[in-house]
This record gives C-alpha cells, structure tokens and sequence, in this order.
C-alpha cells in the first residue's frame, strides 16, 4: 500500500487500483466512491512516522466532501487517534491535522448548510458529553474543534437561524464547564447574540439569565482565573446582550450586582462600564439610578485624560440628551456644566466647545421630535450667545481664522430657525460695546456660513441704526482696537449686504468718520477704512448722481486722505485695495468735474459753501499744498484748468511719493497709471504722469531702482504712449529737460572744482 504523501494511485479494499487525482483527493470518475480506500492510505500512516510532509491532503478532502457520512469518515481519521493517551508532540500533531481539516470544511462548497451545521452540532455534542469514549482531556479537542467550525461557518453568514438556535446551550457548557475552550466559546457567542435567537427571547427556556450569570461570573474570575481578554470578551458581550435581550426585571438585577463597575468610569480605560452605559440608553431603559450614570459620564466627558473614553462620554451623553424625554430644567443643567468648563484650560474647554455643538448639531436635525428639540435650541441660544461672547480673545484679528469660540457661535446661528436670528443679532450688536473682538469676529464667521441675509429680513431700518452706533464708537474710541473692530463690523455688514443702500442720506455721517480714519496713525485701521472705501466707489458708480461742488469736494478730500495712506504705506498687503481705490477717485473726480457746468466752473471757489471750502483746505494741508492763495486761484480756473489743476496736483503729489518712498509706493502709482490709460481725455495729465515714469525709464531716480520697477515702468509708458500720442510727446519733452538739467548740473560742478584745481 502506498502511503499518503506519494499516492496517485490508491489500492482498495478489494484489490483493485484506483487512480486518485492528487490536487483533490477525488477518484476519476469525480466522486469519493474510493473515500474509505484513500483515508485508509492516511490512516495507515496518520502520524507520518519519519517522513516530511504537510497536511495539505486533509485539508483538499475536506474541501470537497459533500456529506455528513464523508465527514465524519475525514473526522475519524484523527478523532480515533484520541481515544488513546498521546504524548504532546502527537498530541500537537493532531490538533494540527484538525485545524488543517477545518480550514478545509470552511472554504467547502459542496456541502449542504444545514447538514454541516447538523454535524457540528453532533461533534460539539460528542466531545461535551465524550460519548466517543475519548482518552481523559482529548475530548476537549473535539469539542474546540466544534467551536472553531461553528465560527468560522458562522462568518459566512450562510445558515438557517433554526439551525444556530440550539447552538446556544451547547456553547453555554463550554462556558460553564470550566473547559480550556472557554475564550473559543466567548468567540462564538458574538455573532450567536447579534441572531435574534428563539431560546434568548423565550423565558421559559431562562438561556438568558443562565447567560447572563456566566458571563458575569467569567468577567469578575469568580469561577476561575479568567485572561484580560476573557474578561473583555465578556463585558462587550454583556453589552451585546443588553442592546438585543435583557428585560427591565434583569437590569435592575444587573445594575444591584455590578455597582463597583459603574463606580469606575473616569479609570476604567477598557471602557467597560461605558458599553454598558451606552447599550441600556440605546434601549431607552428608565431606573433610578440612570441620572447618576449619566453625571459619571458628564463628568469623565471633561476630565478623563484619555481621549478615547472622553469621546464615548460625549456621544454617550448626547444620545441621553437627545433621545431621553427630559424637561427644559434637566437640559439646562447638562449645558450649564459644559458652559461652566468654557472658562477653563485649553483641553476641558475644547471638550466643552466640541459637546456644545455636538448638541446644537443633534437638536437641529430633522427627524421625530425634531420640532420640541428646535423649540429647546431656539430658546437656548440667547443664552449660549452672551456665555461664550466674552470668551472670544479681546486680541482677536478678524481677518483671520475665526476662534473655536466665535466658530461655534456662528455654527449656532446658521442652525437655527430664521425667525430666531432676528431676535438674536441685537443681542450681538448690544454686546458690541463691551465686547467689540468678540463681535467683530463672530461676523467674520459668519462670512462663511453665509446667514447674514436672515439679519437683513429680520431687522430692516433696525440693522441702520445699530451700524450709526457702531461707527460713532470710532470718534469716540478710547483704543484702536475698539476703533479697528467697529469699522470691520460695518466692513462686514456692506459686504454682506450687496444691495445696500450705502450712500443714504443717513450715512453720511458715517462715510464722514470713515475718510477721517483715513488719517489715522495705526495702518490696520487705514487698511480697513481703504476696504470701505471699496463699498462706497461700488455703490457710488451704480448710483445715476448729478455732479455738484459737495460731491467733488468730498471726492477730492479722499483722494489727499488716499495720498497720505500712500505715504505711510510700508507693506504689499494691502496694496491692491489702495491701488484700486485710488483708480476709483481719480477716475470719479476726472468724471465729476467734467460734468459740471460752465458757468459753474468759471466761478468754482466763489460756488463752494464753506464745508466746501474747508474740505479743499484740509485736503491741501494733507498733501503738503495749503496756502489759500495757491487754492483760491487755482479754483478760479475754467473748467478744464479746473480738472487739470485739482487731479493735476492729486497725480504730481503721487509721483513725488513714487520717487522719494520705497518701492511699494512705486508700484502703486504705476499701477493707477496703467489702469487710468483708457480713461477719456486722460492726455489732460500727461506731464503729471509721464514725469516719475521718464525719470525711472532713463535712469534718472537713482541707483535703487529694482529690474521689476524699471520694468513695470517701461509697460506703463508704453501703453500710456499706444493709448494717446500727447503722452509720447510729453515724455519727449520731460527727457529733454531731464537730459539739459543733468548736462547743466555736470558743468556747474566742473566749474566749481576747476578753480580748486588750480589753487592746488
């Protein structure tokens, strides 16, 4: 006979030979008619004294039996080997060959469900009660053998819930017996518990209770010593049970007999006690001493230093908010603990601002119930707005990122109802006064969220008169903080508000103190008020205005207000809104006064009120032109002379700024030139404008000139000189006198070193 490892060919019992194929161990004709015949072959040398091979070949057996005699036959092949006392090495042989011959029987095919379900159960069966007549412990090896079947068929999903129901008790002795198999029926009772098994659901049969007290027996080593992982194994399975069986009767019980664990939330680090928590307020149980539980976990959600466990709190305590009927007083309390650790340190107030909206989120969803929830946040929200207000740094940069505090905010309003908000907002504007960091960034939130159309709806003339408010605070600011946050909170609104009607009546009081902060010595509140600006030009240029003498004279007192800003201006931050700015007001004053009347511009200063008239003076001061004399005179011109005195002096005034300043200055000021290129009648400029770009071109500014200037200049005349031929020849022009002032400067100097060169 040959042995097992070198067989293609399998003598039967009758003498004759079978051809065998030796990828599956099946005979010719593709079935196991020879079965008996090949594991006699295996039998014969079960053991594999002396020879190298795998177990390979009971594994592809079990691949491709298809019936319970088959198996069983496979089984006996090794089971028979039991039934005598086996050193350890031949012990540990045979629990290779059964773990070889399960792996077969997970991946078999051919096998109906249910008959191979049927005989696991008669193995598991066989090995508990040992009717095999198995040598002292071997029958344990049956019964594991069993157990790891069960759960590998049981990953397959492919079983008739009948069929696993009577699996339970079985697995139930394996627990109870004190066996070595005790973590391989923990492992089966998983996906066994998440069945909804008649013998659990049945009291009468009392698996649960029988479950119930094993596993709280396993859990706390009453019974034997039991692994970490055992006693794991047995609290996630309680908490499987008490999501999918346990009875209020068996909770109470529960609860009674396991109060040190409840006890030990904030180190417990397994989490123990909070799968339970979790799974009785998944099933909506109500018992006494519930609310405690949830003060636990409250409380842990806060200080507990794992972070794992503080985020199992959270959802815990969320869920119990959500989904509990509690009344408004119970709510309060809960949030009013988490608004009471918004003051603390960093790690408990990010906990606390994490819950917060974790709440706000879950009390806005739709979904039942949903409208008492909304009612609660709705009426909420006054109070969270003026909790966490205060807590927004008083140093916040609005520009920037909001803080998880003023985030939080804006989350709140854009999840509330539409009607709330507009009760909300004054609160906000109110609190303005004391809190203008806090407000000021909270608008910028809500930029993201996009809510402040609701504002509009809401408040109508209302919003007007908060924003006069607002802005009077920068006269009367005591720091610029106070000053930057109220011209950003005005800043926001218009930008926010495309349709606003910015250039009423009612704010020109407003406007006024905005191109008065122009001047002022701090640049972030000169950058903010240049992005107002930028809300005034948009509206002024859609408005169908009539020109007059105020309009010019207030377009004029900007433009001197936009110099200075041009002045001080050291960064390239904010570059392109004076840039634009300053192409608006020259563009709108070259407009403006274009319009005029004749009769008008001949008498122009006589025409102006004295507002009028002390705005030009102001402006004149600003840009270093303030004699009256130069003004009055200058505003007498005809109406061209007056357009080219008045943008002349506006354009001269920033060219001296391109050459003297650094090179931010520069690029600005070439940039207004190549924007106004197109503009009409422009030409009335050209010596203005082509007089610091031909000293720039032809090297007449000095050594410090960068490439990307010189450059940038270079463009600008060219398009200046393609646009209108005026500009050519006035550049011409500049160059000439340029070129005879430098040969006139070189000959005045070599006059006066030549004398000294002779005295020497």
């Amino acid at each position: 006979m040959a042995t097992s490892h070198e067989s293609v060919k399998c003598i039967c019992s009758d003498k004759k030979v079978v051809e065998v194929d030796p990828k599956t161990w099946k005979s010719k004709c593709g079935t196991f008619h020879c079965l008996r015949d090949v594991l006699d072959v295996l039998k014969s040398d079960v053991f594999f004294e002396g020879v190298d091979v795998s177990f390979r070949e009971l594994k592809m057996i079990a691949e491709n039996v298809s019936t319970k005699s088959q198996a069983l036959q496979l089984v006996c092949v090794v089971a028979d080997r039991l039934k005598s006392l086996l050193d350890p090495k031949r012990r540990s042989l045979v629990e290779k060959m059964l773990e070889e011959i399960a792996d077969g029987f997970e991946v078999n095919k051919c096998f109906d469900p249910e008959e191979l379900f049927e005989f696991i159960y008669e193995l598991m069966y066989d090995g508990l009660k040992n009717k095999s007549g198995f040598h002292g412990h071997n029958a344990t090896l049956i019964s594991a053998f069993a157990l790891d079947l069960l759960y590998r068929r049981m990953k397959e999903g492919e079983f008739i819930q009948e069929v696993i129901d009577p699996f339970l008790s079985m697995v139930l002795v394996c627990l109870t017996d004190q066996t070595p198999n005790q973590s391989l029926a923990l492992r089966c009772l998983k996906p066994l518990l998440q069945l909804p098994l008649p013998s659990l659901s049945d009291e009468g049969k009392a698996l649960g209770p029988r479950l119930l007290r094993a596993l709280l027996q396993i859990a706390a080593g009453v019974v034997m010593k039991t692994s970490l992982d055992c006693s794991l194994s047995c609290y996630d399975l309680l908490a499987l049970y008490i999501s999918k069986y346990m009875t209020v009767n068996q909770l109470t019980e529960f609860v009674k007999r396991n109060d040190r664990l409840f006890e030990d939330i904030e180190t417990d680090v397994h989490c123990r006690a909070l799968s339970h928590i979790e799974a009785i307020i998944e099933r909506r149980f109500e018992f006494e001493e519930l609310p405690h539980f949830v003060s636990e976990v409250s409380f842990s959600l806060i200080h507990n230093v794992v972070e794992k466990i503080s985020l199992k709190c959270q959802q815990i305590l969320l869920e119990y908010l959500a989904n509990y009927t509690l009344s408004d007083k119970i709510l309060d309390g809960h949030i009013d603990i988490m608004l009471q650790y918004t003051r603390c340190n960093d790690q408990k107030k990010a906990r606390a601002l994490t819950m917060v909206r974790a709440f706000i989120s879950k009390f806005s969803e739709p979904g039942l119930g949903s409208k008492s929830k909304r009612k609660y946040l709705n009426k909420l929200s006054s109070r969270l707005v003026t909790t966490l207000l205060p807590l927004i740094p008083r140093d916040a940069d609005p520009f920037k990122a909001p803080s998880p505090v003023g985030e939080l905010i804006g989350f709140l309003i854009e999840k509330l109802s539409k009607g709330m908000v507009g009760n909300l907002i004054p609160e906000c504007l109110s609190a303005f006064k004391e809190y203008p960091a806090a407000v000021a960034e909270l608008a910028q939130s809500l930029d993201a969220m996009q809510v402040l159309f609701f504002f509009m709806k809401a408040l109508e003339k209302r919003f007007r008169k908060h924003i006069i408010t607002i802005l009077k605070k920068v006269e009367v600011a005591h720091t610029s903080d106070e000053s930057h946050y109220s011209l950003f909170m005005v800043f926001s609104t218009f930008r926010h508000f495309p349709g606003y009607q910015v250039l009423d009546p009612e704010f020109e009081e407003m406007w006024r103190i905005v191109f008065k902060s122009l001047l002022h010595t701090e640049s972030r509140l000169r950058n903010i008020c240049c992005k107002l600006l930028k809300e005034y030009f948009n509206a002024l240029g859609k408005k169908n205005m009539a020109s007059s003498q105020s309009l010019v004279a207030t377009l004029f007192m900007v433009a001197a207000h936009l110099c200075f800003v041009l002045k001080e201006n050291t960064s390239s931050d904010h570059k392109r809104d004076l840039t634009e700015n300053l192409v608006h007001v020259l563009s709108a004053l070259h407009s403006w006064i274009g319009q005029l009347d004749q009769a008008t511009c001949n008498e122009f200063w006589f025409s102006l009120g004295e507002n009028e008239k002390e705005m030009f003076r102001e402006a004149f001061k600003v840009i270093d032109r303030e004699e009256e004399g130069v003004s009055r005179d200058l505003l007498s011109e005809n109406g061209n002379g007056i357009r080219k005195g008045l943008i002349g002096i506006l354009l001269k005034r920033m060219g001296e700024l391109a050459l003297e300043k650094e090179s931010v200055q520069m690029s600005v000021v070439f940039s207004v030139y190549e924007e106004l290129s197109q503009e009409k009648e422009w030409h009335l400029y050209a010596s203005e404008v082509m007089y610091p770009l031909c000293k720039v071109c032809e090297g007449f500014a000095g050594e410090n000139i960068s490439v990307e200037l010189k450059k940038q200049g270079e463009n600008v005349r060219d398009s200046l000189r393609s646009a209108n031929n005026i500009f050519g020849e006035a550049y011409v022009g500049i160059r000439q006198g340029l070129q005879a002032n430098r040969k006139k400067r070189a000959g005045e100097e070599l006059a006066k070193a030549g004398p000294r060169k002779k005295i020497e």
